[in-house]
Order: structure tokens, then C-alpha cells, then sequence
């Protein structure tokens, strides 16, 4: 496993409110990979912005702000 990545087993562990904040044309992974690291975090919420790649709050602010702050405010921001 590379050094960068976390192990299953320790996203298991987290215990706090956690989004998983993706995009569809992310460069280094697809929304699959996200949606994986969410389902392993317990409660986990999981977004994809479309039409994104390495820097959502850049490319498209008003989505970006508007999930990260639903999410903030204990809401669920939908979109798996």
C-alpha cells in the first residue's frame, strides 16, 4: 500500500461528522474511489460535483460553498 494512503481499518475509526467532498474528473481518482472512502467511514456523507476536476471551490464556488456550509449546518447534502 502507498505511504499516502489510509488504511480501511482506520476509516473505520473516524467518529466525527465527515462529507466526503469529490469531482467527477478528479485527476488522480473517479467518484468510485470517493464514494468507497465514504462507505467506510461510518455515517459518512459523500458529494460529486460535476463538471470539476482538482479544485471545485475554483471551479464552481457557489456549488462548493453552498454543500460545504448544508454540510456545516448538520444537513445532508444528497447527491451520492
Amino acid at each position: 500500500m502507498p505511504r499516502r494512503m489510509v488504511p480501511e481499518a482506520r476509516l473505520a475509526e473516524i467518529s466525527v461528522p465527515t462529507l466526503v467532498y469529490w469531482t467527477d474528473h478528479n485527476p488522480g481518482a473517479g467518484p468510485d474511489v470517493g464514494r468507497k472512502i465514504a462507505s467506510l467511514i461510518p455515517g459518512a456523507q459523500f458529494y460529486c460535483m460535476d463538471d470539476a476536476a482538482h479544485w471545485p471551490q475554483w471551479e464552481h464556488p457557489e456549488e462548493h460553498d453552498r454543500v460545504i456550509t448544508e454540510f456545516l449546518r448538520g444537513g445532508d447534502v444528497g447527491r451520492a
